[in-house]
């Protein structure tokens, strides 16, 4: 009982945002589309996704150039903090002006970030909201990038230490790290309809678990999710007949975990957290790549800022995701379902042009909305919702006739 009303009060919590003035966050959604309509699997921060689907196709740090681009325009100060990816394409960075520190003690030993720390703010009175009571982007001293362990672990205190800076996904990055909260995003009558149906359980096991399970979703494949896992570790698929074996092994029989590489079990031995999730394992179209047949999942790489109390969507790419084996194989149901980019070999797929206007299209309605919630505004935010689209590198169709062959 205690763990469960704790649970409830947590949940709580994290349905009472805090209200922000202003934000820019750089994110990907992987969503599963059958050709009409899309299911949100989850979000991430673009600072810490793999990228390499798309690199693949369009070579190291494309995406990250066309973040550069995007933020170039808001012309202040920049500094990313974290460790040199050649892969980052931070020379573009650094040739628009951009600012480089490997740790927050270098940062506050830069000349041009003490200098513009000292200046006065345009509109002087902060409020303790999210970032300070100015209502433009423009009016703070400039952005700040975490990136690596610094990320991860000093969101807080950056927050916290420099208030009238803009750090990268300050209102999103709690919803990006949790698929628990990412999905009490989704409980509301406008945004149900973009999520797999889903629900928390409490990490005990018992010998009707699965049974209740079966009963509240009354479906034919499931998802096992972690709270707060990234790269897929902890997802597990299951067929009906299956769920309460896997249910047994990853609740109960977490010795038998030592023996196993694979990461969608071997996970539950250091997972920490007293509920998981189960969702509704929701397929896409299928696809034929080198003439085999896949079930997919799109990556959709975005920007979304808030400025003069208006919510600005912009996308920077998107490209498919692959399972480890094709629908036909003799493989493993996790094998056929899971997509997973494994670097150097052919694991990702380009979108097709019809596919990426009608995401994008849906994507248009559902993410502003999404992005209120996170950003916790209570009063009405301005109709005008700006949304654009950096283009690619146009890829030669023949070479795409051949990627797609079937």
């Amino acid at each position: 009982m205690k763990h469960i009303k704790f649970f409830i009060f947590f949940c709580l919590c994290l349905c009472t945002p805090v209200q922000a003035r202003v934000d820019i966050s750089y994110l990907i959604v992987d969503l599963k589309f059958d050709g009409k309509n899309i299911k949100i699997l989850e979000f991430g921060e673009g600072v810490s996704a793999g990228l390499n689907g798309y690199e693949y196709y369009y070579g190291p740090g494309a995406l990250w150039q066309k973040f550069w681009d995007y933020l170039r325009p808001f012309d202040m100060p920049m500094w990313y903090v974290g460790k040199y990816w050649e892969n980052r394409a931070l020379e573009r960075f650094i040739n628009m002006g951009g600012h480089f520190a490997w740790r927050e003690k270098d940062l506050c030993v830069d000349c041009v970030y003490d200098n513009e720390a000292h200046k006065p703010l345009t509109n002087n009175e902060i409020d303790g909201s999210y970032v300070c009571g100015n209502k433009s982007i423009k009016d703070h001293k400039g952005i700040i990038i975490l990136t690596g362990s610094a990320h991860e672990r000093d969101m807080q205190k950056y927050k916290s230490k420099y208030p009238d800076f803009i750090m990268l996904n300050q209102a999103t990055a709690p919803f990006a790290r949790s698929k628990h909260m990412m999905s009490l995003l989704f409980q509301d009558n406008e945004l149900w309809k973009y999520r797999p149906q889903c629900k928390a359980y409490e990490k005990k096991y018992s010998h009707t678990l699965a049974r209740n399970i079966i009963r509240d979703f009354k479906c034919d494949t499931y998802v096992i999710k972690p709270l707060n896992s990234s790269q897929g570790k902890g997802i597990i698929m299951a067929k009906k007949n299956e769920l309460d074996k896997y249910l047994r092994i990853i609740l109960m029989r977490r010795n038998n975990l030592h023996v196993t590489q694979d990461l969608s079990f071997r996970y539950w031995l250091y997972d920490k957290n007293t509920h998981f999730i189960i969702e509704e394992y929701e397929p896409s179209k299928a696809i034929f790549v080198n003439k085999k047949k896949y079930d997919p999942t799109m990556r959709v790489v975005f920007t979304l800022d808030y400025d003069l109390d208006k919510i600005n969507l912009t996308f920077l790419g998107s490209y498919w995701k692959l399972p480890k084996q094709p629908l036909d194989s003799m493989g493993t149901l996790i094998e056929k379902t899971k997509s997973k980019i494994i670097p150097g070999k052919l694991s990702s797929a380009l979108v097709r042009e019809q596919d990426i206007s009608k995401v994008q299209e849906i994507l248009s309605e559902a993410l502003p909305k999404i992005y209120k919630r996170m950003l916790g505004l209570q009063e009405e935010i301005s109709r005008e919702i700006l949304t654009r689209s950096i283009s690619p590198v146009k890829i030669p169709v023949p070479i795409l006739k051949s990627m797609y062959a079937s």
